[in-house]
């Protein structure tokens, strides 16, 4: 229990904004340190990424500017780190949004903030 109030006063001293950037770098670093280890967790965010432009690119088939919007993201934007974006911003938000105090309240508070 000691080193989550260690990880919650971090997150305090640098806010989430700062936590969840250092979050993903540390994802980002693991990921070049240990590329054999860590490359399934990279191929799943790169499909999941590709997956997500599919859905958009269906979403606006027909639609000339939504077209446009479509290829920028897939030509312009690393959805890879989009994906891996996301546990890093729900995490520190999670830890140090919502008081863990272990009851069946706390634990809810925590269900409806990842909702």
């Amino acid at each position: 229990m000691a080193a989550l109030a260690w990880f919650r006063r971090l997150i305090v001293s640098i806010g989430v904004g700062g936590a969840s950037f250092a979050l993903m770098l540390g994802i980002m670093v693991l990921s070049i340190v240990y590329d054999r280890e860590l490359e399934p967790v990279i191929t799943f965010a790169f499909d999941t990424g590709r997956s997500i432009i599919a859905v958009f690119d269906s979403l606006v088939s027909g639609s000339h500017w939504g077209q446009v919007a479509v290829n920028h993201l897939r030509e312009r934007v690393n959805m890879t780190h989009v994906v891996l974006s996301i546990p890093a911003i729900i995490i520190p938000r999670s830890w140090l949004a919502f008081p863990s105090t272990g009851c069946s309240v706390a634990l809810a508070r925590h269900a409806k903030g990842l909702l």
